[in-house]
């Protein structure tokens, strides 16, 4: 799945607009390292996504089959730990 869809699945953009602005600015990053919208995820994936008041650290368990995901069982498929910036 394309990280730009997956990143909307999971509810952590609200659109893929949204989350594809994100990935072409560089404030998502895989890896440490800043990735194309049509970058494809597998399962075990870290990734960072840096705003200016804080940072989103997401470990992805495992892809979604579809292309939406219930509210409830988004935890199956992303571990979420949010932590404000210092500046």
């Amino acid at each position: 799945m394309r990280i730009d869809l997956f990143l909307k699945t999971v509810g952590l953009f609200k659109t893929r607009a949204e989350a594809k602005r994100a990935l072409e600015t560089g404030r998502v990053l895989v890896a440490g390292r800043p990735v194309k919208p049509s970058h494809e995820l597998s399962g075990g994936e870290d990734m960072l996504l840096k705003s200016p008041f804080q940072e989103v650290r997401v470990r992805v368990l495992a892809v979604p089959p579809n292309k939406s995901v219930a509210r409830a069982d988004r935890k199956k498929y992303v571990i979420v730990e949010t932590s404000e910036v210092q500046t």
